[in-house]
């Protein structure tokens, strides 16, 4: 797919979100403002993000993704549901709800 890790955790973000703000992002993934902003920068020359100025405030951008960028957002994802299935596959359908309403919690709780 030719986009780092941390790449490709943003591309995910703003994939679910369908459009955000770089603050939304930094807030909710932990990330530097600088490294974000540096990180988006090289997303937008790969023709993979698109960032606007927000019309409510000129100061904030909104960012979105490609066409491109939707293609590595949805090919991402179809991986992770597999490796999922392969890892998970010992797991009952009570013990796979169980394990996700744990992660849920240890996620929410920081």
């Amino acid at each position: 797919m030719n986009v780092t890790y941390g790449q490709l955790f943003i591309l995910i973000f703003v994939g679910k979100k369908g459009k955000c703000s770089p603050k939304e992002i930094s807030i909710s993934l932990g990330l530097d403002p600088g490294h974000l902003n540096r990180t988006i920068s090289k997303l937008e020359e790969h023709g993979l993000l698109l960032q606007k100025k927000n019309e409510q405030d000129r100061r904030a951008k909104i960012l979105s993704l490609t066409d491109k960028g939707r293609q590595v957002f949805e090919m991402s994802h179809d991986l992770f549901y597999q490796w999922d299935e392969i890892v998970l596959e010992a797991l009952s359908d009570a013990e796979r709800l169980e394990l996700l309403r744990l992660l849920k919690k240890t996620a929410s709780h920081r």
